[in-house]
């Protein structure tokens, strides 16, 4: 790890999560391929009440790490403290299949499908349990499923920093439970230099589905009127990656029927959008989308500016010569 990521680990571990999300946010500018960095910084945006950055920096970490079981159950957590049920139960279903016996995977499953289960009482979560450490496996075989290996140095075992079972105490993030921050070591296709794309499509779980056709996160699908899309129609969907509807659009805009394919775009915007263009997270769809509707409402006032311009100048005018 960086020393910047260290440095947010410690914070992290002393209940400090604004310090911790100061040093992890250099952490990863430095390297936008620091797994851990991600995971900590998730944890800590999750423990400050910033669960839609929590969301997309988890998402990255499994990005990162597809088959990290801790990972999917953090992940898990982010979505339910988001408000997102059914995509908390799937990362947690995911977690708990790459680690079966991992306690709080198993009860985030219970608790988000229904099952009957005990859970802790509200702001006051119970102690976070982790799966037991295996012993380190001689060189040359891999880790059981689901464990990482221990990593040595020179033939001679190193200890880990934080021992994969005995984690710190982390600060409670509301009553869903805890999010975990012990350390993993690289695991699955993104441990052999496989792409970490090509490893989480491995893995069962694409969770960026920008530029896909495919899935909409229920946040875009939610976020209503694309006037981005309504306004500059053919401009909006060239920038959106729908060329031939763009050029259909416009020769639509030439015989005036325009506004319906306009219209159209304002209703379905946020979904053509997500679907057609690539973006790096939802938060950054957001601000795309936000973009174009501010030069929209500006293009509009001007419009607005102009039309009365035309009705007073002939009126002004002709009050002047009558005089």
């Amino acid at each position: 790890m960086s020393a910047e990521t260290d440095a947010g680990l410690l914070a992290l571990q002393s209940g400090d999560a604004n310090g911790a999300i100061a040093q992890l946010e250099k952490a990863i500018a430095a390297d936008p391929n620091d797994y851990q960095a991600h995971q900590y910084l998730g944890a800590a945006y999750g423990q400050t009440g910033r669960q839609m950055d929590a969301v997309t920096t988890l998402t990255q970490a499994v990005t990162l790490q597809p088959s990290n079981a801790q990972a999917r159950y953090n992940l898990a957590i982010a979505y339910e403290g988001a408000g997102y049920q059914e995509q908390a139960l799937v990362a947690a279903q995911q977690a708990l299949q790459l680690q079966p016996d991992y306690p709080k995977a198993q009860e985030a499953v219970a608790r988000l499908s229904g099952t009957p289960t005990a859970p802790p009482a509200y702001g006051q979560p119970a102690a976070p349990q982790y799966a037991q450490p295996q012993q380190p496996t001689p060189s040359g075989q891999p880790a059981a499923y689901g464990q990482p290996e221990q990593p040595a140095l020179y033939g001679q075992p190193q200890q880990p920093q934080h021992p994969y079972g005995q984690p710190q105490q982390p600060a409670p993030y509301g009553a869903p439970g805890n999010y975990g921050v012990a350390p993993y070591q690289p695991q699955g296709a993104a441990a052999y230099g496989g792409s970490p794309m090509q490893a989480l499509a491995y893995s069962g779980g694409m969770d960026n589905t920008s530029g896909m056709k495919s899935t909409v996160p229920p946040e875009v699908e939610a976020r209503g009127w694309n006037w981005g899309a309504f306004v500059f129609n053919w401009i909006w969907c060239m920038a959106h990656g729908m060329p031939l509807l763009g050029v259909g659009l416009l020769l639509l805009n030439c015989t005036g029927l325009g506004i319906v394919g306009s219209i159209i775009l304002g209703i379905q915007g946020n979904k053509l959008g997500w679907q057609n263009r690539r973006f790096e997270s939802v938060d950054h769809f957001f601000t795309v989308e936000q973009t174009w509707a501010k030069w929209a409402l500006g293009l509009f006032i001007f419009s607005i500016i102009i039309v009365v311009l035309a009705v007073l100048l002939p009126i002004i005018t002709t009050v002047t010569h009558s005089r």
